[in-house]
């Protein structure tokens, strides 16, 4: 994942061998939720840091950036997770 700043070269923020499925804005200060096939982690760009939400396996999330709730379905599991952040 790359970010671009106006006026700067694009900046590499993070690289995996696991398959990015989804990027979520999780707060107003740009930080993001990132999907990928067997976890979910977050990353703050301006700041470079970044770390594990979970290590569960999401289908698919939706973040309510008010509440700072997220909530996902598993793929290994039926119905709806809310996780509060």
């Amino acid at each position: 994942m790359w970010t671009y700043i106006e006026g700067r070269n694009p900046e590499l923020q993070t690289r995996s061998g696991d398959n990015l499925k989804q990027v979520l804005p999780i707060d107003e200060y740009n930080a993001l939720l990132l999907i990928w096939d067997k976890k979910a982690s977050y990353l703050y760009p301006y700041y470079l840091v970044q770390g594990q939400m979970t290590d569960i396996a999401v289908n698919q999330a939706q973040a309510d950036t008010k509440n700072r709730t997220l909530y996902f379905s598993r793929k290994d599991k039926n119905g709806l997770w809310v996780l509060k952040y």
